[in-house]
């Protein structure tokens, strides 16, 4: 019986060894996408109530579903433009891929300004940083 239950432990053993393996070559790889949200209109929000809400996500899943790669709450910006900084896993982009960065800005509790950006992926991935334009909501 002590024969048998040798190479099951081996057999195990040499599993979680490979699993270990896999699980260290996709560990998370942090990389940063910054950049600023501006607006072209000749107006001012209220700081106190303005808050800016940004979300990388992969637009190409099955079924129209995107996957929240990043997102960031910026609440209370003292001026624009308003400098971001998103900091998602470089092993979530893919050559080929389809990326967006959906930008809303809220004033007074109402959505007010949005865009939706592509980025497309280099050879190296998405690019360190982007400027995004939001323009008003309903224009």
């Amino acid at each position: 019986m002590f024969q048998r239950t040798l190479p099951v432990r081996a057999l195990a053993c040499g599993a979680c060894a490979l699993l270990l393996t896999a699980c260290a070559s996709t560990a998370f790889q942090p990389r940063d996408l910054t950049g600023q949200v501006s607006y072209k209109e000749k107006i001012t929000l209220p700081p106190a109530s303005t808050m800016v809400h940004l979300r990388l996500m992969n637009v190409a899943g099955s079924g129209g579903a995107a996957d929240l790669l990043a997102e960031q709450f910026i609440d209370q910006p003292a001026h624009f433009p308003v400098r971001f900084d998103l900091r998602y896993d470089q092993h979530a982009i893919v050559a080929g891929g389809r990326y967006e960065l959906d930008t809303q800005v809220y004033s007074e509790h109402q959505l007010s300004m949005q865009t939706a950006q592509t980025l497309t992926p280099g050879s190296s991935g998405l690019p360190d940083s982007v400027d995004v334009t939001v323009t008003p909501v309903g224009k």
